[in-house]
């Protein structure tokens, strides 16, 4: 699968956690920065997966607290986290 189709399936663990418009902006800008990671030939050698993880977690730095909480931003990342086998929390 692209990146793109990994951030899809990704974001469906959001839905329940975030109101629909605030999910929108999320995929939005998680896809926004999937397209743009072809523009660098590193990311070209990376695993979709990993663009598509890399892409989330860039999104959400771009959603504030009042529209997702700390508590569901964990709990979402702990989905991701189990759903592609990564170890989000580790530098490498």
């Amino acid at each position: 699968p692209t990146s793109a189709r990994f951030v899809q399936e990704l974001l469906r663990l959001i839905i329940g956690l975030v109101r629909p418009e605030v999910a929108k902006v999320l995929s939005d800008h998680a896809s926004f920065f999937t397209e743009i990671s072809v523009c660098d030939y590193y990311f070209v050698t990376q695993k979709p997966s990993v663009i598509a993880v890399a892409s989330i977690l860039n999104a959400l730095d771009c959603i504030d607290s009042f529209q997702l909480s700390t508590d569901s931003r964990f709990i979402f990342l702990q989905d991701v986290s189990s759903m592609v086998k990564m170890d989000i929390e580790s530098d490498y």
